[in-house]
């Protein structure tokens, strides 16, 4: 499914926008660092998916779910700032990114591996 360019500039706009929102605003955060990886918007602009990585990441999946149970408060403040901007504010739905643990652990597996080094007389066959 191809991503029109509408679809990704007011993407774009959502990305920096709630990231500077959950930055302002302490009780939106909990006090966590949350950086948004990827946002998603739907073709007719009603909805976005917002991924983001938490840390600390011991309590993510409730940082997730507090955000979703406010998105209405964080909506808000986000159409204050782009209302000339945009039509219509999509609802916002937030999603936990967990890709930079699931490359830890991928990379922790692979490094306690014991791979003999390659035969050199194999290589020149």
């Amino acid at each position: 499914m191809q991503e029109t360019v509408l679809q990704r500039k007011v993407a774009k706009l959502i990305q920096v926008e709630v990231s500077t929102i959950l930055q302002r605003e302490a009780h939106l955060n909990m006090g966590r660092m949350i950086t948004l990886s990827v946002v998603r918007v739907t073709k007719d602009i009603e909805m976005a998916k917002i991924y983001a990585s938490v840390f600390p990441e011991n309590d993510a999946e409730s940082v997730i779910t507090f955000l979703n149970k406010n998105s209405w408060e964080t909506r808000k403040l986000l159409a204050a700032k782009i209302r000339h901007q945009i039509r219509q504010i999509p609802t916002l739905h937030f999603f936990l990114d967990n890709s930079l643990q699931e490359v830890e652990k991928m990379e922790k597996i692979l490094s306690e591996l014991n791979i003999p080094p390659a035969d050199p007389e194999e290589e020149e066959k």
